[in-house]
């Protein structure tokens, strides 16, 4: 909702400047369409009154002062819980001042508040009433026209001057003027009137009463104003043989009045590469316009985000904006530069920037994302490698081996490796779980190939952003020596970790031994020289 209605009720029928007895006048609070917000609505009053009569002693009329000062809408609830009173009494005097008006006012935040009015009726002047049918229109209704033979935004409007029943002997002309005083309606903003002149109502001699007829064209729009009034007042003459009690036309409007704010943010993603970027922000009611220009304070990059805002992270500019909606319109524009920081980091399906906005209507914003696309591909292979690569059987001596782990460079369209094209790293810490059992050809133990410590470590991480980490997971291999001829055999250091692979590093075991031949017997099937001939033979070994 945006207006409260106040609203008057008398302890008699009307009240006139002739009955100078006190009237109890109680006001109301009243949401706008029984409307309920989900927090409590004060409306605070005027103490001091309004409208055209004026209080005072010797003046039109005395009150006494407003039993509280304030009237509570509770929660939930489209009405006050309670009502305020006071008295009124009229103040008699020989002036003819037609029907004058006290308003009753009052604020509420974020919301606009309609006065509530009583009429103070004049009794020094015989009385002409004007009444209207309809005595609503809507902002939205149509008529047929048969001159374009379709429906157009017009009504027409009757009203009709009613004189007192004993004063009909002349005629009367009362010269109407329609949007006059204390209209709440704007001519040229929420109608027209269809005329080229103000309409005229002639009461004929002994007749009592009498009508005229005007069109007037709405003007629809998207704002939340309420309902209006447009009060058609009317004079006799210089205004000083009759009083003219003025009709008032209720104008409704047809505007919800928005709940919520949302922001949308285009283009909705940007690529890692793709440098400063404009994107064009625009903040939408959900419903009727605001009768007043609104803003949106934009804060970029709050809480919400997973992408980082600075030199080295994700994202740099992106600065505070704010977003103005004009008055009538239900919705505005602004545009802020985000300028995505290319990096080789894998993120996945990319980071967001949250865009959130505080509303100065106290509306609640719905925030806007807008992602930075990831452009890089990180590598599920592991390499592990070692720290010397061999040891020689003939040693004798422990040897200190360090690992180390490193990403593979890959193509992600061939899925080769190729170290040419760099290396995409992963957002988060890669731990790789190593094997405390040794692999390999080699045979462990004392009385076989050789001996080792354990692991100093049971893990090697890779940190976020690293390609690879040399860790401090050493362990000492001795060679046992021996007289086999073994050749090189290996000592291999495995790992493994979810969803990757874990290339295997080997140490080589260098043998010392070289190989030969126990014995060798030839025999000889040719060919050999027998009697001077040459004879093919064969040998075997």
């Amino acid at each position: 909702p945006t207006h409260v209605d106040l609203s008057a009720s008398l302890s008699r029928t009307s009240l006139r400047e002739d009955d100078t007895t006190a009237a109890t006048v109680t006001i109301s609070a009243q949401l706008q369409g029984d409307s309920t917000r989900t927090t409590d609505t004060v409306v605070n009053l005027n103490s001091t009154l309004g409208g055209t009569a004026t209080a005072g002693a010797g003046k039109d009329y005395t009150h006494t002062a407003l039993s509280a000062s304030s009237i509570t809408i509770p929660k939930g609830q489209s009405s006050g819980s309670t009502t305020v009173t006071f008295s009124v009494t009229p103040v008699q005097d020989d002036e003819s001042e037609g029907t004058e008006t006290i308003l009753v006012s009052g604020t509420a935040t974020n919301l606009t508040v309609n006065s509530a009015k009583v009429s103070l009726v004049d009794d020094d002047l015989p009385l002409i009433t004007l009444s209207v049918d309809p005595a609503s229109i809507g902002e939205a209704d149509q008529s047929y026209d048969a001159e374009v033979f379709h429906n157009v935004p017009r009504r027409q409007v009757t009203v009709t001057a009613t004189r007192d029943t004993g004063l009909t002997t002349d005629a009367v002309t009362v010269n109407l003027t329609v949007g006059a005083a204390d209209s709440t309606a704007v001519l040229g903003a929420d109608y027209l009137y269809l005329g080229d002149a103000q309409p005229v109502i002639t009461i004929a001699e002994n007749a009592a009463s009498a009508t005229a007829t005007f069109s007037l064209e709405l003007l629809q729009d998207r704002t939340a104003e309420g309902n209006e009034t447009i009060v058609i007042g009317g004079q006799v003459g210089d205004g000083t043989t009759f009083n003219v009690d003025a009709a008032e036309l209720a104008l409704t409007d047809d505007d919800l009045g928005s709940g919520v704010v949302t922001l949308t943010a285009y283009p909705a993603s940007i690529d890692e590469s793709a440098g400063s970027t404009a994107v064009n922000l625009r903040a939408m009611l959900d419903a009727g316009a605001f009768p007043e220009d609104t803003t949106v304070s934009v804060t970029v990059g709050d809480a919400g985000s997973t992408a980082e805002r600075g030199a080295g992270k994700d994202y740099q500019g992106g600065a505070t904006v704010t977003i103005t909606i004009p008055a009538g319109q239900v919705s505005g524009l602004a545009t802020i530069y985000i300028d995505p920081v290319q990096d080789s980091i894998d993120e996945g399906d990319g980071e967001t920037v949250r865009i959130s906005g505080t509303h100065s209507g106290s509306l609640p914003v719905t925030a806007a994302d807008v992602t930075i696309t990831d452009d890089d591909t990180a590598t599920t292979i592991v390499i592990l490698s070692v720290s010397p690569a061999s040891v020689n059987e003939s040693d004798g001596s422990a040897t200190t081996i360090t690992v180390t782990a490193s990403l593979a460079p890959w193509s992600p369209s061939d899925r080769v490796w190729q170290p040419s094209r760099g290396l995409a790293t992963h957002p988060t810490d890669t731990v790789i779980n190593l094997n405390s059992t040794l692999g390999g050809t080699a045979t462990e133990g004392s009385s076989n190939d050789y001996t080792h410590t354990a692991l100093s470590a049971s893990t090697i991480t890779i940190p976020a952003g690293q390609s690879s980490a040399t860790a401090t997971v050493t362990f000492n291999v001795t060679p046992q020596q021996d007289t086999d001829a073994e050749g090189t055999e290996t000592i291999e250091v495995s790992g493994t970790l979810s969803d990757f692979t874990v290339n295997a590093a080997s140490v080589s075991l260098v043998d010392d031994e070289r190989p030969h031949v126990d014995a060798v017997a030839l025999v000889s099937t040719g060919p050999y020289r027998a009697g001077g001939t040459v004879v093919q033979k064969n040998f075997f070994v």
